[in-house]
């Protein structure tokens, strides 16, 4: 093993920043009556921190957003903690539906002396991303039921069909069709239905026994729900 990928390894094991640095959350749900939403990151090593903090759409998104990071930029110090504060700018977003944005925290660690003085070093700078929900204020229905509520059909022999008809967004954490789970792909984020949308899976040939099953507001998993479609 070269010295560079030893030093690496090193630092990895030794203080990696995915351990050390905690939020408080691991999704945030805008209230839209709320003035805003807020977020503890937690700094529980004996280094200092540099946190950078931003939202965006998609990670190719250039558009502005609609929202105001505070801080977005800080020094975390060693044993401490603070708070992320997310503004809506009153602009922009529907009030029928929720919408759905990414809050990224990217923490980079300082280095001790030891590590300065190493001949061989890397520096891990790790980005939390966090889904980031907008709640308009009176929305009809049960945000706790649209997952229990998603319409299942087939839409050609090939094609199962998941719709969404609520307001609120549906994060699938289980989806199994005839006993075979479907893996969770966070980068299509094939798990997530949107607010009166619907989202298309390869079908099985024959009758379709489908399990499922939900996150709610606070990222616990919902009962398992079952159908059969022939």
């Amino acid at each position: 093993m070269n010295n560079i990928l030893r030093s690496a390894l090193l630092l990895l094991i030794t203080s990696p920043a995915f351990a050390t640095i905690q939020l408080n959350a691991n999704r945030i749900i805008y209230y839209g009556a709320d003035a805003d939403a807020k977020i503890v990151v937690k700094n529980t090593e004996q280094r200092e921190y540099l946190i950078q903090s931003w939202v965006d759409e998609n990670k190719q998104s250039t558009a502005q957003m609609p929202f105001i990071v505070t801080p977005p930029l800080f020094k975390m110090d060693e044993q401490s903690e603070n708070v992320v504060q997310l503004i809506y700018n009153g602009q922009g977003l529907p009030d029928n539906r929720e919408s759905l944005y990414w809050l990224d925290i990217k923490a980079i660690p300082s280095m001790t002396e030891s590590e300065k003085n190493a001949k061989d070093k890397i520096v891990v700078a790790v980005v939390n991303r966090l889904k980031l929900i907008y709640r308009p204020s009176g929305l009809s229905g049960d945000p706790q039921q649209a997952v229990q509520q998603l319409q299942w059909s087939v839409k050609h022999p090939g094609s199962v069909v998941a719709s969404n008809n609520s307001p609120y967004f549906i994060i699938l954490n289980k989806i199994s069709l005839n006993g075979h789970e479907l893996p969770i792909d966070v980068t299509t984020n094939n798990t997530v239905i949107a607010p009166f949308s619907s989202k298309e899976y390869v079908k099985p040939a024959g009758d379709l026994k489908i399990d499922w099953s939900g996150m709610n507001d606070y990222g616990v998993a919902s009962p398992i729900y079952s159908t059969t479609l022939h």
